[in-house]
């Protein structure tokens, strides 16, 4: 029975014995061989340490090594017994492995009740054995291991922050909900120009931390009267993205900025703007707004 902590290291349980005779003499009490083993293993899985683990892996290779003791019952004694091991898997099916487990076995001197002459050889003057092993392992319950997130890659935004991004959040959905419950208000023959909050010289489009990706396209409302200018007047647009200078470095916001300028000159070209009279400027990481939010944004202006 075995415990795997981790795809590297387990805990083994094992019981073993041999319940049997000899022929090397003619007493039956002295052919006699009856002896238990019961011992601890700590079992290493070397395949999943150099190759990384691999839950469809067909060979596997673990050695080990452990700790426990023997009770010969033929001559009723009972010593300490030291193993080294090695055991190679190999899976038939996703629970059922074959298996071929390989041991040297030291233990004390009065296991056999024959002590031997004194010698610095710490095998001679131990019992010892070899042993050889193969059969089936059925593994019972959960026997795959799911791959730990990579924290290195995972941006941690301050608690702070996050507060304050979440306040603007909530100011920007009231803001919507009102102006929605004022046009439901307006006599369906009245046509109602909306203004969210910018002049129509210049709209800023704000974006999610980290994304070039537009979240919310109710801000696009905004940007429609200069779209109506510049195919009138065939005037040209400036898209100018920006990234907050506080979060990443600025090679990371050079490139995040022109990202996000790149999304909105996308979405003007959907509204029927040629790619002319459209002009994106790199804007990188500044701080100019407060909060530091609101710099995490694109701006649309006419040319002068």
């Amino acid at each position: 029975m075995s415990k795997w902590f981790s795809p590297e290291i387990a805990l083994r349980t094992k019981l073993s014995g041999v319940w049997g005779r000899s022929v090397s003499t003619d007493s039956k009490d002295l052919n006699s061989v009856k002896y238990l083993q019961f011992q601890e293993d700590v079992m290493v899985n070397l395949s999943n340490i150099i190759y990384d683990y691999k839950a469809d892996r067909l060979w596997n290779v673990i050695p080990y090594g452990g700790i426990g003791f023997a009770r010969n019952f033929t001559h009723k004694e009972t010593a300490l017994t030291l193993s080294l091991g090695l055991v190679n898997t190999y899976r038939i099916t996703n629970k059922l492995k074959a298996f071929c487990d390989l041991s040297f076995t030291i233990a004390g001197d009065e296991f056999d009740n024959r002590p031997t002459s004194g010698t610095k050889n710490i095998f001679k003057n131990h019992d010892r054995w070899f042993g050889a092993e193969i059969g089936l392992t059925l593994e019972l319950g959960q026997n795959k291991w799911k791959k730990a997130v990579d924290m290195d890659n995972i941006e941690v935004v301050p608690w702070d922050e996050t507060q304050r991004e979440l306040k603007h959040s909530r100011k920007r959905v009231k803001t919507l909900e009102e102006q929605v419950t004022f046009l439901e208000n307006q006599p369906k023959e009245e046509k109602v120009t909306i203004n969210y909050v910018y002049p129509t010289q210049e709209i800023s489009i704000f974006f999610e931390i980290g994304s070039a990706e537009l979240t919310h396209r109710g801000q696009l409302e905004n940007v429609k009267k200069l779209v109506q200018t510049v195919k009138d007047e065939n005037k040209t647009l400036i898209v100018t993205g920006y990234a907050d200078s506080q979060t990443g470095n600025a090679q990371l916001n050079e490139k995040l900025s022109a990202q996000r300028a790149e999304t909105i000159a996308k979405e003007l070209v959907e509204m029927g703007v040629n790619p002319s009279n459209i002009k994106t400027v790199v804007g990188g990481g500044v701080d100019t707004l407060n909060p530091i939010p609101a710099n995490r944004r694109v701006v649309v202006t006419l040319e002068k």
